[in-house]
């Protein structure tokens, strides 16, 4: 699977989908081109899809992730982020990534399912 993301101007939103393979390196490269989008605005909400890592090894993949996430949350004015995670052992741990991080903890919430975080967005 190919890490991508996807842009849905009518719902202000901004959709990554990112393989469990991805490397730092790699999701900055995506959020630059991210950012060159036309459709792109600095306002939109973002999801980030992480339902294909699935086990609890996938956690120092995703704390390598979120230094990313962090460099980059400059970059937007938006009101809500999601990360989309449907293990329920690597919820957990996540969850707990995201408390230790006074920077991100009270700008993002966790979902089990891309549904019930749209839903969140709106």
């Amino acid at each position: 699977m190919k890490s991508i993301y996807n842009i849905l101007k009518d719902k202000e939103l901004v959709i990554e989908t990112l393989s469990n393979t991805i490397s730092p390196n790699e999701y900055s490269n995506l959020k630059v081109k991210e950012f060159q989008d036309k459709k792109f605005s600095r306002t939109y909400n973002l999801i980030t899809d992480l339902s294909s890592f699935g086990n609890s090894n996938d956690a120092n993949k995703i704390e390598e992730l979120f230094v990313v996430f962090k460099e980059n949350k400059g970059k937007y004015i938006r009101n809500k982020s999601a990360l989309i995670i449907s293990n329920s052992n690597l919820l957990k741990i996540v969850n707990a990534i995201i408390k230790k991080d006074k920077k991100i903890y009270k700008e993002i919430k966790t979902f089990s399912s891309i549904e019930d975080a749209q839903q969140w967005m709106q």
